[in-house]
């Protein structure tokens, strides 16, 4: 019985930010009254899953890290803002206002290895739905405006990065998919001229590289990869020279353009001593006299930054910051150097991937992709999981029919 309810809130949980996920994308494209609604009730689900879900605590001194940050969060939820309707309507509308940060408080439930076919499951559905979103959107996406993309990597694909880390646990159907959503990414990336998004990917395909040759028993398969990248890399030297204005002239036009200078500097300016070791709270804002933020009604105060940590900091200041960054060292280190499976060094990747993007990219975010930030490290702070041995995670995802 226990099972089966740790099974049914961590399903919610997990459906609740593709719900979300798929409403904002779809109120993007059609700009119905239905999908706010659907962005409504992935909310819901999740705070529903957050509170009825079995908790528990870390032992040693993860535990410590662990309550500090969730404290510090807490804390930056009640400051700083008023609860009114205007507030739920920002709560519900935008992905990056109050809800990523109850994404952190995951880290409280209790996580087996018996949830893991489970969340590798929810990943690979987040791949399907952005599939069928990339058919349903496809005339936007390769069209000449950027957002679209930001919300279907951002939402949908990023996290099946995880999966590419874990190839060899899946059948070759799968494969062939996990393989094909990372490609497709990876291509609008370029296409749209994306750096940060570029950066990204282009680093989980050399982790995942790297992680394959590792686990691959026989040297047969290293060099089949190694054949199959060398002719991904020569389709796309092929769609250079094909399409060169497409993407040469775009890349090249983008890598030295500075889109960002002058609002860091604002931040830095406007931001006291207190305020970078504190934070603003999860609605502050800072002057930007260069762009004004839509969702406020003051004229050139912007409540976010497009730079990952400096979003960070304006929440919950350099405290939280660094708190979060212990978490994700302490995390790496443990699922690298002491684990004994692919899984555990799949997601310790992903978070020091994740590490990197803070600068470029990485806000806080209310989906799948932020979510599995927190449950990668309850994954690389848990005992049992990280002392399975890679036939155990195997057998473990075979009666489960992964």
């Amino acid at each position: 019985m226990l099972i089966e309810k740790r099974k049914l809130t961590w399903s919610i949980l997990l459906y609740s930010l593709l719900i979300y996920s798929v409403g904002l994308i779809m109120n993007e494209i059609l700009d119905n009254e239905f999908f706010p609604w659907v962005k409504l009730f992935g909310v819901l689900f999740f705070v529903i899953a957050l509170v009825l879900s079995d908790k528990g605590i870390f032992k040693k001194y993860t535990s410590y890290i662990i309550l500090i940050f969730l404290l510090i969060v807490s804390v930056n939820l009640i400051r700083g803002d008023e609860f009114n309707i205007d507030s739920l309507r920002r709560v519900i509308s935008t992905p990056s206002f109050f809800m990523p940060y109850l994404v952190p408080f995951i880290l409280l439930i209790l996580i087996s290895q018996k949830d893991i076919p489970l969340i590798l499951n929810g990943i690979y559905i987040s791949g399907i739905l952005y599939l069928i979103m990339i058919v349903l959107n496809w005339s936007n996406l390769t069209g000449t405006s950027f957002d679209m993309l930001e919300l279907h990597n951002k939402f949908l694909s990023y996290s099946v990065t995880l999966l590419l880390f874990l190839l060899p646990l899946f059948n070759n159907k799968k494969k062939l998919v996990i393989v094909a959503i990372y490609l497709i990414s990876f291509l609008f990336a370029l296409y749209h001229a994306r750096r940060n998004q570029i950066f990204t990917l282009s680093l989980s395909g050399i982790a995942a590289f790297y992680l394959y040759h590792k686990n691959s028993k026989f040297s047969v398969r290293t060099i089949m990869m190694a054949i199959f990248f060398t002719i991904i890399g020569c389709v796309a030297v092929l769609f250079q020279y094909t399409y060169n204005d497409l993407f040469v002239k775009k890349i090249t036009q983008r890598l030295y353009e500075d889109t960002r200078s002058g609002v860091v500097e604002n931040f830095w300016d406007d931001m006291t001593p207190i305020d970078l070791i504190l934070g603003r709270g999860i609605s502050g804002t800072y002057y930007c006299p260069t762009l004004s933020d839509v969702d406020t009604d003051i004229n050139d105060m912007r409540g976010g930054i497009e730079t990952g940590f400096l979003d960070i900091i304006l929440d919950i200041g350099y405290i939280g910051l660094f708190i979060f960054l212990a978490m994700l060292l302490l995390a790496v280190y443990r699922g690298t150097f002491n684990s004994n499976n692919m899984l555990a060094k799949g997601f310790a990747a992903y978070l020091f991937i994740y590490l990197l993007e803070l600068y470029p990219a990485g806000n806080p975010l209310f989906s799948l992709r932020f979510a599995l930030v927190f449950i990668a490290i309850s994954f690389c702070f848990n005992e049992e999981i990280c002392q399975m041995d890679d036939e155990q995670l195997k057998q473990c995802l075979n009666e489960n029919n992964i």
